[in-house]
């Protein structure tokens, strides 16, 4: 079932990508060319925005909200409209009361609640959805003055469209994927409001979808807001970005102002979208908002070490190995070790030409320095280049350095995607 005109979200959502499907829908038609059985996977389908503008054949949509789902899942086998509903205050929390209750006596799957899960949404303050450390929706009662509830019918119209997809909640890498889904990834934002689900998301988990996205050989596309550490976590990851200035519809303070977006995509080129100039969309390749504050270690850093942890080794931060013969004491980034083996890690940053590549050589010789002082310690040491601004790093991985150095076996120089493929399968 398609139609020409895509059919409207019932709910309010935070970060909701109505705005930017129609762009998406061009990348997704292009692919489709090419793979007219490929399937849409939404890690965090949200309000459905993307995947009803899309309207692919197949899909699956997951989110980490499991009353979200559920309400979708009862749209879907046609959800009947029996609870009051209305924009009153004592009723508000009085179906709140319900819903929370619900949700202790492990009935939170029912069509009863999904039906106070759609009237929390539409009803509650700023259309947030907010769960506390217990399980339990917290948002107070909203400020709208007039509201338009769906009804039985409104419902009915929007099942067929629903009705050849499958909905899941968990978490996103417990996805069975094929190689040629498409997948676009809308997970929360990267600022201090993430609980819109119990359990929250965090930076780990940031750090985590990035590398999980990056491993699927079909095309991914993923938004955000513009952080530096965002921006820096996507670049090192291999992604080609593009920045939009995108409308704020939903935030915990009320505040409408503009949001910057980065769009990331692998696999699959964003010189396919067609931009109006009547939208304020920002085609670049740089932005100097977020290179202020740099993240760029902090996020080098936490790529390397959840791919240690992956392949099994154990991580050890800023380790101090000892004095070298310069007379100062050489840390390490990372320690990895597994089994009777340890190495050292040294990670080196550059996005853009400068001078971070001609210290690579002291780098070499310190590593082999303080290898060779550890007594047996430290079997190896591996010098990891990530960016994109490096002039010689084919040169340097390429071991033409080290053929000039004493114990050049030793040392390894690597780039970043490598040394993350090799550390996620326990090669090292």
């Amino acid at each position: 079932m398609i139609a020409e005109r895509a059919p409207e979200t019932p709910l309010k959502w935070a970060g909701g990508k109505r705005w930017l499907a129609p762009h998406l829908r061009q990348l997704w038609q292009a692919y489709l060319q090419r793979q007219p059985q490929a399937r849409l996977v939404e890690p965090f389908c949200g309000s459905l925005s993307v995947a009803l503008n899309l309207q692919p054949e197949r899909a699956l949509l997951n989110d980490l909200n499991p009353h979200l789902v559920n309400f979708w899942r009862q749209v879907q086998r046609g959800l009947q409209v029996t609870l009051p509903m209305a924009n009153e205050k004592a009723l508000y929390y009085a179906h709140r009361d319900r819903f929370n209750t619900l949700i202790a006596t492990g009935q939170a799957e029912s069509a009863e609640a999904a039906q106070l899960f759609y009237y929390l949404n539409r009803t509650g303050f700023n259309g947030l959805c907010r769960f506390n450390k217990k399980g339990r929706f917290n948002v107070p009662f909203g400020r709208y003055k007039r509201i338009a509830y769906w009804q039985t019918a409104d419902f009915a119209r929007l099942a067929p469209y629903l009705a050849r997809w499958t909905f899941t909640a968990g978490n996103f890498d417990a996805l069975a994927l094929q190689p040629e889904d498409f997948i676009y990834a809308d997970p929360p934002y990267d600022v201090e409001f993430t609980s819109y689900s119990a359990g929250g998301f965090s930076w780990a988990d940031q750090v985590r979808l990035a590398e999980w996205l990056s491993a699927h050989p079909g095309p991914v596309v993923l938004s955000n807001q513009a952080t530096a550490r965002i921006v820096e976590l996507y670049q090192a990851c291999g992604f080609e970005l593009l920045y939009l200035e995108a409308p704020r519809r939903i935030s915990a303070n009320g505040d409408r102002a503009p949001a910057c977006e980065v769009l990331s995509s692998k696999n699959i080129s964003l010189d396919i979208i067609a931009m109006p100039v009547q939208r304020k969309l920002i085609k670049t390749r740089s932005y100097p908002k977020v290179t202020k504050r740099s993240h760029t270690g902090k996020v080098h850093e936490d790529l390397a070490e959840l791919a240690l942890k992956k392949g099994g080794y154990s991580v050890q931060k800023q380790v101090d190995i000892g004095v070298l013969s310069t007379g100062k004491t050489y840390r390490a980034d990372l320690v990895a070790s597994k089994s009777d083996s340890q190495f050292l890690i040294s990670l080196k940053w550059q996005q853009s030409p400068g001078t971070a590549e001609e210290k690579i050589p002291f780098e070499v010789i310190c590593l082999i320095e303080a290898v060779q002082k550890s007594n047996g310690k430290y079997k190896h040491a591996y010098l990891v280049l990530g960016g994109d601004g490096w002039t010689l790093r084919d040169s340097y991985t390429s071991g033409k350095l080290c053929s000039h150095l004493n114990y050049q076996k030793l040392v390894t120089i690597i780039t970043l995607e490598k040394f993350i493929g090799l550390a996620n399968n326990a090669q090292l």
